[in-house]
């Protein structure tokens, strides 16, 4: 069975250009999060409002499991958005 990073690297990638891949996919499913938030603030729990709430939840997870994978391969989380007590 592959691990996450077999998974993602292609053929003669290196571990700077998957970095940047995995920040290239957090970006888009942070999107997605944004536009599933305001389509939720649009049917103001009218039907098929759980089950996009339910979408939302699990876009957020993926976003925090690619985040885990960067954290694998080492790549540094931006001090702004360390949340470390201090």
């Amino acid at each position: 069975m592959m691990n996450t990073e077999e998974a993602m690297r292609t053929e003669g990638d290196s571990d700077e250009s998957l970095v940047q891949k995995m920040h290239q996919l957090r970006q888009k499913i942070d999107a997605c999060i944004k536009t599933a938030r305001a389509r939720l603030g649009q049917m103001n729990r009218g039907p098929g409002a759980r089950e996009l709430a339910l979408a939302h939840t699990k876009l957020q997870e993926a976003k925090m499991w690619c985040g885990k994978v960067l954290e694998e391969l080492d790549s540094p989380l931006p001090e702004e958005y360390r949340d470390e007590v201090k």
